[in-house]
């Protein structure tokens, strides 16, 4: 129980710091943690109480690798400028189910190395936009429970090593990309709770790997034929179109 101690900044040779899974830890994330701990490779305060908007120092920590913030009660912006400039080694960024807030800045985050990013259940808004297609390191992309506007867009489809993108219950539009196909190493892909009409892209039949496709209660249309072609689809999910 308590707060976070700001004098945990002192024990400057620490490279993994994990407080976790305790209800009873509240308060802020102290700033000092970004100034002191400079050889930090693993940060994790998940599945806590903590509360505050998240210290710019703590993005500053330039050898992170892991970064989990999950499951708190965390708000305000996100840091993506501090965060491309410095993170040159970051490979997982978890942020799921706090109350963050305002824009994902995709072109920012093309400058880290990030494999993992969840975003999941918090209030980010804006568009996906193009500069996604730079984020060539991701495999793991979960955006679902925001509000996300706009379609998805054409350079999601570059992301070649994705193998799973959750797009859940947003606001997102359109019709799906036409070279979505490209995304070979693709074996999740769910969109549901959107408004996305127009067909499935024939391009499809090329992700053989897929195992999960939901895009429920969406406004799709069209033929679904080309889902024949896809021998490693073991769940699909196409109920409730308006």
């Amino acid at each position: 129980h308590g707060t976070i101690p700001p004098e945990l900044a002192l024990l400057t040779s620490v490279e993994n710091l994990v407080l976790k899974n305790n209800p009873g830890l509240v308060g802020r994330i102290p700033n000092l943690l970004g100034v002191g701990l400079t050889q930090l490779r693993q940060l994790g305060l998940y599945g806590n109480t903590l509360t505050g908007t998240v210290p710019k120092s703590i993005f500053r920590l330039r050898h992170l690798v892991y970064l989990n913030l999950a499951d708190n009660t965390l708000m305000g912006t996100i840091h993506w400028g501090e965060l491309g400039h410095h993170q040159k080694h970051l490979r997982r960024l978890m942020l799921q189910n706090n109350f963050f807030e305002g824009t994902v800045d995709y072109h920012l985050l093309a400058k880290t190395t990030v494999g993992v990013m969840a975003l999941s259940n918090n209030a980010f808004s804006g568009h996906v936009d193009d500069t996604v297609r730079k984020l060539t390191s991701l495999e793991y992309l979960y955006l679902d429970g925001n509000k996300i506007v706009g379609s998805i867009p054409d350079g999601m489809s570059e992301l070649s090593n994705l193998k799973a993108l959750n797009l859940d219950e947003n606001e997102l539009y359109g019709i799906l990309p036409q070279a979505i196909g490209q995304m070979t190493s693709l074996e999740y892909l769910s969109a549901k709770g959107n408004t996305l009409s127009g067909g499935l892209p024939a391009s499809m039949k090329h992700m053989k790997g897929l195992k999960t496709l939901n895009l429920a209660s969406n406004a799709l249309s069209g033929r679904i034929g080309h889902l024949s072609d896809m021998a490693g689809l073991e769940n699909v999910h196409l109920s409730d179109m308006a």
